[in-house]
This record gives structure tokens, sequence and C-alpha cells, in this order.
């Protein structure tokens, strides 16, 4: 959010991250959310919090919501 790219928003994400394999999932303009299983991530994108929940659950069936963000 407030980025002038999308680039410059993954790009931050992946340095911020505190971890050595980070990797964006997801890009998206109004809301996304990761579905995580095992080990497994999957990003969905929606108009609304629940659409973006359900897109990345559709992704990774059986999966739970790790994390989301709408803009």
């Amino acid at each position: 959010h407030g980025y002038p790219t999308s680039a410059a928003a993954e790009a931050t994400a992946v340095k911020s991250c505190g971890y050595p394999n980070c990797k964006v999932v997801i890009t998206f303009a109004k809301c996304g959310a990761v579905a995580a299983k095992d080990r497994e991530y999957r990003g969905g994108e929606g108009a609304d919090l629940p659409a973006a929940m359900n897109d990345a659950k559709s992704k990774l069936p059986g999966g739970y919501i790790d994390t989301w963000a709408c803009n």
C-alpha cells in the first residue's frame, strides 16, 4: 500500500521479511490472502476480504488462511 509500482512493493516486502527464503506469493489491488497447508502457500485476491480468502483456499484445498491484507 502506498508504493508507486507493484515491483517496489514486492521488493520492500521481501527485504523486510526477516527470513532468507522469503518470496511474494500474491500481489493485489484491493484484498489479498494467503492460504497455508504444511509447507505450501497459495495466494488469492478479491474485491473484498471474503472473496480473497475464498480465492486463496480454492487454490490450496484443506488449507487455512495464514495472513491477509486489504488496501
